[in-house]
């Protein structure tokens, strides 16, 4: 074809004057208005490459006014109809061309995915095979037809895997072969086998950013996170001020536990929409995970402005200062949100909590009772119920309410901490150990506490060796009370004694 013809057909439509295909344009353009067919084309592929299409396609009708059969006129103009997505004109310029050229495997190309993209897929699928009779090796009639082949109904999986793996092989420079092959292998369920076809695509291509969207996509369904998490990444340096991009990310981190990576990306959000509710909830949600409990307030209180009624931030609200020790700021906080969402049980469990650190036992047990009628599978209300009978001195019902919590969570820390309790209080110091005893070598976090409890019974019952080996567990995984430093400090006195049982002030 002659030099008028300025684009080659394959893959994703390319956007006028892309670099990848640039329009072949004379060096020096005639004055005024031209007068022959290759002023005409110059001016117009000149136009292409700058992306002026208007300008273009007036210079090719130009063109065919005078020569109407041109057949790079025509093609360029079909490849500005393809552009604009009017593809029946398209068709209909190309089939011009092949009339007297039924060969050209450019034009033949161009109309196959002209076809496809019309949604006539068996009719491409037609024409990129009259491609490969006259020329098999026409890498891009075969990536065409791959993808004819995945817009068929079903697709026809197998057969497009082989159309792109053979274009593969003629190390095409068309990378949608190898993004149509990484798509064969995620249809068919094998996305593992998509990872090293689109990490070859990144390293001929590096700035292409669909490779990297593809990968994160497909890594994180893999359980790949960390890796999911670089090629995120890369979007966001491409792509600054992406705030869809930035709460992917955001939520990424989150759901894997990288607290301090994902408030980075929540703030970005928060900061450049602080109208968005949902990003400052999770901001603060985020930052009290990773106890930063003032920058948690903050955001919580940025909701708060906006709508004092955020039953969400006010829960927020009321767990920050539970954790900050402002146990009367906790509990109005918590009262407010019970107000706004009467149906949670979640919030009055909440403020029963801060009731507790406050002394109101009584409005404890309310508080614990509401959350109950509520949801009676809250487990930990009832725990709650149980200490709070247990501080109102009534072992027996709060040895009963512990009983029933364990019976519906068999081995729960603070319901075996609490029924252990109220068993050495009531006497029953052997049915307290055997409480505690199976329980203390358990992975769980919160045994910790549990180790510590029954250091000090053995402490009480005069077990010096036994007590001093449960309290130093508890000292190693973390607990922090003063009484297991002191209880510690009494076994290292060599002339300690320890008689059991204690009055009630000495209990553990």
């Amino acid at each position: 074809m002659s030099e008028g013809r300025s684009w080659q057909f394959f893959g994703a439509p390319p956007p006028l004057g892309d670099a990848d295909h640039p329009a072949v344009a004379s060096d020096v353009e005639d004055e005024g208005s031209p007068t022959t067919v290759e002023g005409w084309l110059r001016r117009g592929d000149r136009a292409l490459a700058t992306g002026e299409t208007e300008t273009a396609l007036d210079a090719y009708f130009q063109v065919l006014r005078i020569e109407p059969e041109h057949v790079d006129a025509r093609f360029n103009l079909a490849v500005i109809n393809l552009t604009w997505g009017h593809h029946g004109d398209a068709i209909t310029l190309l089939r011009g061309i092949l009339a007297s050229r039924p060969d050209d495997a450019e034009a033949l190309t161009a109309l196959g995915w002209a076809q496809l993209w019309d949604g006539q897929a068996d009719e491409a699928v037609r024409t990129f095979r009259r491609v490969q009779l006259s020329q098999p090796q026409h890498a891009p009639a075969l990536v065409g037809l791959g993808w004819a082949h995945m817009a068929k109904d079903p697709p026809t999986l197998g057969r497009a895997a082989d159309a792109f793996g053979r274009a593969i092989a003629l190390r095409t420079d068309d990378r949608e072969a190898y993004y149509g092959l990484a798509t064969v292998c995620e249809m068919r369920g094998d996305p593992a086998q998509a990872v090293p076809l689109l990490e070859d695509a990144l390293r001929m291509w590096p700035d292409d950013m669909r490779a990297h969207e593809s990968l994160a996509r497909i890594q994180e369904q893999m359980g790949q996170w960390e890796a999911a998490a670089y090629h995120l990444m890369q979007l966001a340096h491409a792509r600054p001020g992406d705030d869809h991009l930035d709460r992917r990310i955001a939520s990424l981190f989150t759901a894997n536990g990288a607290h301090d990576r994902a408030a980075v990306f929540w703030r970005k959000v928060a900061r450049a929409h602080p109208e968005d509710r949902q990003a400052s909830q999770a901001l603060g949600e985020i930052l009290l995970a990773v106890e930063r409990v003032d920058e948690a307030l903050e955001a919580f209180d940025a909701i708060l402005v906006r709508d004092p009624q955020a039953a969400s931030a006010l829960a927020g609200r009321g767990l920050a200062c539970f954790r900050a020790g402002r146990w009367g700021e906790a509990a109005e906080a918590f009262l407010q949100a019970s107000k706004r969402e009467p149906l949670c049980g979640d919030h009055p469990y909440n403020l029963g909590q801060a009731y507790m650190e406050l002394g109101e036992h009584e409005q404890a047990l309310w508080a614990f009772q509401r959350a109950l009628r509520l949801d009676p599978t809250l487990v930990d209300a009832r725990v709650g119920l149980g200490w709070a009978c247990l501080e109102q001195g009534r072992p027996e019902t709060a040895r009963d309410t512990f009983q029933a919590a364990l019976a519906s969570a068999p081995g729960h820390a603070a319901a075996s901490d609490g029924l252990a309790t109220c068993l050495w209080r009531l006497g029953a110091i052997d049915e307290a150990i055997a409480t505690l005893e199976p329980l203390v070598s358990s992975p769980d976090p919160d045994a910790a506490a549990l180790s510590f409890k029954l250091g000090m019974i053995y402490e009480a019952l005069g077990r010096s060796d036994d007590a001093e080996h449960l309290l130093r567990v508890a000292l190693a995984r973390g607990v922090k009370d003063i009484r297991l430093t002191e209880a510690l400090a009494r076994l290292a006195e060599p002339e300690s004694v320890h008689l059991a049982p204690r009055t009630q002030e000495q209990q553990p």
